[in-house]
């Protein structure tokens, strides 16, 4: 049996711990209505005050001419580690996966906690939408667009791929005049080796044929494989690194064209694809034909790669080869020290016979084909 004084020390010790809930119930009421929090509980921090702490990163887009300029800021300094996105495609739901969409992706160095970068090779006539992540953290995203006038009456077209910007421009000799969007296959940065229904080739080409009605809307056939396609294919296969595909060794490949359908995805088989308004519109141009030169580059060959190997053709154009003695002959007669290579002054010298060459009147080409 319980004792009636133990009754009593328990009664004694509920009461206490009533008083004391009650003097922190008035004591939360009174901190409530002055619109205080209690000393011993933090204030939680405000919105600009987390954007301080985490180092938000802000980016707002305006355009001038063909040129886009990216206004950054960012709340701290750090690294300045940055990637700069930009694609076609609503950034708005998501991340974008480049393997899959036709995102450009550039890599830079930033410094300090504001800043400009200038995009002057964004395509035109179609929204764009950027996003820059500095430091692993990624800014809001910004949407724009360039507007694109009509391509107009060329003397000289020149179409020129970036498929690491996923563009297509066509030039008027040296001049670019109009940037287009495109998309490419399900592997958009290797170079085309063989058939395999992903890659795009990279290099000098030429338009083969025209087909106005082809199974996407319009197109050009290029005509890859060229004579580097086919060397470095047989170099591949003659030294045991061709991959095996189902059983056997792969096909060079062959039926790359630029197209329309659509810049969606990445969905081609290693084919260009464009808007079908923007294939109407280069073949409106009627001097975009069979031989119209096409350059290609991307992850294994630069610009000035393909620029380079575009100096051979110009030896082939001027009535030369790309042999030593071809290039021997042409240092002699533009006054070039003779090396027989395709050194410095040589490419120097190049890069203006090119230049006179595709800004020359159609005329005055006969025999150089």
């Amino acid at each position: 049996m319980v004792h009636w004084r133990e009754i009593a020390k328990r009664c004694l010790r509920m009461a206490l711990l009533g008083v004391a809930a009650l003097g922190l119930y008035r004591s939360s009421v009174e901190h409530a209505r002055e619109g205080t929090a209690p000393r011993d509980e933090p204030r939680a921090p405000s919105q600009a005050e987390k954007n301080r702490e985490s180092g938000t990163v802000h980016l707002a887009a305006a355009s001038e001419g063909d040129v886009i300029t990216l206004s950054w800021r960012r709340n701290r300094q750090g690294r300045g580690e940055a990637v700069l996105y930009r694609t076609t495609t609503d950034l708005g739901n998501g991340w974008v996966d480049p393997a899959r969409f036709p995102v450009a992706v550039r890599r830079l160095r930033l410094q300090g906690t504001s800043g400009e970068i200038r995009d002057g090779a964004a395509p035109q006539g179609v929204p764009l939408y950027y996003q820059l992540k500095v430091d692993g953290e990624f800014s809001g995203v910004a949407r724009i667009a360039l507007r694109g006038g009509p391509l107009g009456a060329l003397e000289s077209p020149v179409l020129r791929v970036d498929k690491l910007a996923c563009t297509l421009t066509v030039c008027d000799g040296s001049a670019p005049r109009k940037r287009y969007p495109i998309a490419l296959g399900r592997n958009p940065c290797r170079r085309k080796l063989h058939q395999d229904a992903a890659s795009t080739p990279e290099g000098v080409y030429r338009i083969a044929s025209l087909q106005p009605q082809a199974t996407y809307h319009r197109a050009y056939d290029l005509d890859y494989p060229n004579a580097v396609d086919r060397f470095r294919y047989d170099f591949h296969r003659s030294h045991g690194l061709l991959p095996l595909v189902d059983g056997g060794l792969p096909d060079i490949g062959g039926e790359i064209q630029i197209h329309g359908r659509g810049i969606h995805t990445h969905w081609t088989h290693g084919c260009i694809a464009l808007r079908n308004e923007d294939m109407d519109e280069l073949f409106a141009c009627v001097a975009i034909r069979a031989g119209t030169v096409v350059l290609i580059w991307g992850s294994e060959l630069s610009r000035a790669d393909v620029e380079g190997m575009l100096a051979g053709v110009t030896l082939e154009m001027l009535g030369y080869d790309g042999t030593p003695e071809a290039l021997a002959e042409l240092q002699l007669r533009e006054g070039l020290p003779v090396t027989g290579a395709l050194d410095e002054r040589t490419r120097r010298r190049l890069k203006h016979l090119r230049s006179d060459f595709w800004n020359a009147p159609k005329r005055s080409r006969a025999g150089h084909g």
